[in-house]
C-alpha cells in the first residue's frame, strides 16, 4: 500500500461528493486497492478502443464496423450501449486527433492523476476530453470540479485556446470548461487534508 496518497480523478471526485461513513470507505478501498491490473479495470479495452479508432482516422462508419472490444458477457452489454452513446455523440463531427497530455494535481503529500483519454480537433477548435463512463448520475457539480482540475494541471501543456472538456458517454453529453479561475480548487484542497487525515489509519 502506498505510503501517501495517490488517487486517480475519478477516485478523488467520488470521495469528495460521498458523506460520511461511506465517504471513508472509499478511502480504505483506494488505499488498499492492489496496484493497477489492466485486467481489472472494466472500462479498459472500450476506453482504448476509442481512442485508438481516433490515433487511426477512423471515420464514425468505421468505427461502427469496429469489432465490439470485447467478448466478455459481462461487459458485452455495457460495451454495446457505450458504443451506441458514444456514435451518437459523434454525430457528422470530423476529427483530427493530437496526443493529449497528461498531469497531476498535487497538495501537501497528495497527488492525484489527471489523464484525458482523447485530443480531437473539430470545427476549427482543439478538445482535451476526459471520457466518464460510469452509470452514476454525473452532476454538473461533479463536471466542475473535474474540469477545474483539468485546468489547473493541464492549462499550461496546451494551447490558450484548447477546450477542456468532460464527455458523458452514456448521456451522450459533453460537459466544457467556461473561461475563469478553477473557483472550485480550495474545496479540493480542503478534501485532500481529509483523505491526508485519515490514510494511515486505512
Amino acid at each position: 500500500m502506498p505510503a501517501h496518497p495517490r488517487l486517480s480523478l475519478t477516485d478523488f471526485v467520488d470521495v469528495v461528493h460521498a458523506s460520511g461513513t461511506p465517504k471513508a470507505t472509499i478511502v480504505k478501498t483506494v488505499k488498499q486497492r492492489p496496484d493497477y491490473q489492466p485486467a481489472f479495470d472494466f472500462y479498459k479495452q472500450i476506453r482504448d478502443g476509442i481512442a485508438k479508432a481516433h490515433r487511426s482516422g477512423k471515420t464514425r462508419k468505421e468505427f461502427n464496423a469496429l469489432p465490439r472490444f470485447s467478448s466478455d458477457p459481462k461487459k458485452l452489454q455495457n460495451y454495446t450501449e457505450l458504443r451506441k452513446a458514444y456514435f451518437k455523440w459523434w454525430g457528422k463531427k470530423t476529427f483530427t486527433w493530437f496526443s493529449p497530455p497528461r498531469a497531476s494535481y498535487h497538495y501537501s503529500t497528495l497527488e492525484i492523476f489527471i489523464n484525458p483519454e482523447l485530443g480531437l480537433e473539430w470545427g476549427g477548435a482543439r478538445h482535451l476530453l476526459k471520457l466518464y463512463f460510469k452509470e452514476a448520475k454525473l452532476t454538473k457539480p461533479r463536471a466542475t470540479l473535474i474540469l477545474d482540475l483539468m485546468e489547473s494541471t493541464l492549462r499550461t501543456k496546451c494551447t490558450p485556446q484548447t477546450e477542456l472538456c468532460l464527455l458523458d458517454i452514456r448521456t451522450s453529453k459533453l460537459f466544457v470548461r467556461p473561461p475563469g479561475p478553477p473557483a472550485t480548487i480550495p474545496l479540493v484542497n480542503a478534501e485532500i487534508a481529509y483523505i491526508e487525515a485519515l490514510w494511515p489509519y486505512m
